[in-house]
């Protein structure tokens, strides 16, 4: 019973390279009529089926002229970490080439936020960021970026990014105000905030405070001034 374990499992995996050497001829000639979608659905089944350096950099041919650079590269540098010690010359020669093409057609743009929790949307797409400093490939031009957290003021940041080069910015959050609203019997007492006058009775629009304690006095001529 061992044995027949043995050969079926040899069958299974005979055929499974067969299967995936008529999925990488299938994506080739569709490379050929220049069909990349189609050439990548087949070169990524053959890759699953047999995982193959030849497979791997056509795949990313493919995503490199479909314009989805990300992907381009992130199979790149799956081939270069998993076939490092088999990779032939030529094939090499052609990763690094087709790596430098890629990389001159997209611009990096390196965020760093604080606090790091906060949630981050690029052209009004909210990221997946993981840390408090990420990396991301956009296309060259101009793209808004925009860092929120609550009880935080949102801000929001226009970049200008260039082909071919490393953008860094930082967003740094600011604590959002507290809201204060005074009204009095009569109106038009004076509001004075940490022995500042701000305002008269009611108070409108609302003063902005920031973070922490203060020291707020009403006060009118002839009445008992109000502190708290």
């Amino acid at each position: 019973a061992m044995v027949l374990v043995v050969l079926l499992a040899s069958q299974a995996l005979a055929a499974d390279k067969d299967e995936a050497r008529r999925l990488f001829q299938s994506g080739l000639k569709s490379m050929q009529v220049n069909d990349f979608s189609a050439a990548a659905d087949d070169l990524e089944r053959s890759f699953a089926l047999n995982p193959t350096p030849e497979s791997l950099l056509n795949l990313a041919a493919c995503y490199r002229s479909m314009q989805r650079y990300g992907a381009a590269l992130d199979a790149l540098k799956r081939l270069r970490q998993e076939f490092a010690d088999k990779l032939k010359p030529d094939l090499k020669s052609a990763s690094d080439k087709l790596e430098g093409e890629v990389q001159s057609l997209v611009a990096t743009l390196v965020l760093t936020v604080e606090p790091p929790t906060a949630e981050v949307s690029i052209d009004g797409r909210v990221t997946l960021a993981s840390s408090g400093t990420e990396s991301y490939l956009l296309s060259p031009g101009d793209h808004t970026v925009e860092a929120s957290l609550a009880g935080y003021r949102t801000l929001t940041r226009s970049v200008h990014l260039a082909a071919g080069t490393q953008t860094s910015e930082r967003l740094l959050l600011e604590p959002a105000p507290g809201i204060l609203i005074v009204r009095s019997d009569p109106s038009g007492a004076t509001v004075l905030v940490d022995g500042q006058a701000r305002a008269t009775t009611p108070t409108n629009p609302a003063l902005e405070l920031a973070p922490g304690k203060h020291l707020i006095a009403v006060r009118m001529n002839g009445r008992v001034p109000t502190e708290r």
